[in-house]
Formats: structure tokens, sequence, C-alpha cells
């Protein structure tokens, strides 16, 4: 009977400093997101680049291409509508969608 609370308590435990671990590392990452949203906010209202590379975004924030780009939409960019251009991006707010009739 011993022996079964101290597997239950071994594996509550367990559980708990799984849980916190992760936690702390969402957190870290979560951080980390933020800063790099900050910096591509910068880069993207810079008046002499209205669009950015994606790869150019990237490179700046240290990050691969699919987070840069999950970063970008956060951050309130989007890509380019002309064919041949689709790996810039520029802020929603300097470039919105044309509305057509």
């Amino acid at each position: 009977m011993a022996a079964a609370i101290f597997g239950l308590l071994g594996v509550l435990v367990g559980g708990i400093l799984q849980f916190l671990t992760q936690e702390v590392a969402t957190r870290r990452a979560r951080k980390s997101d933020i800063a790099r949203i900050r910096l591509l906010k910068e880069m993207l209202k810079d008046d002499a680049y209205p669009w950015r590379k994606l790869a150019t975004c990237a490179q700046v924030i240290g990050a691969d291409q699919p987070t840069t780009t999950r970063l970008l939409i956060e951050a309130g960019a989007r890509a380019s509508e002309k064919a041949g251009q689709d790996d810039l991006w520029g802020l929603l707010s300097r470039h919105p969608f044309t509305k057509r009739a």
C-alpha cells in the first residue's frame, strides 16, 4: 500500500515539475517573440524601405522563415499581392488592400 502511495506522489510531483518547466519555456519564448515583433515593426515603419524581404526580416530577428511569417502577421503586416513580389512584406496600416467595386 505504501508503495502505491509513493508511486502516486512521484507521478504527481513529476507532473507538476513538467508543467512548471513547460510554463517557463513558453513564457521565455513569448518574451522573445514580443521583442522580435517590436524589431519587425521598427523595420517596417522605416520610410526608406516601404516593403521588406522576408529573408531580411528573418535575418534581422534571428528566426526561420515560418516563424518570421507568423510574427509578421502578429505585427500587423501582410505580404505583397504583386506577382513575383510575394516575398515582400509591409505593414497593413501603410499598405491597405485596395477595394474593388
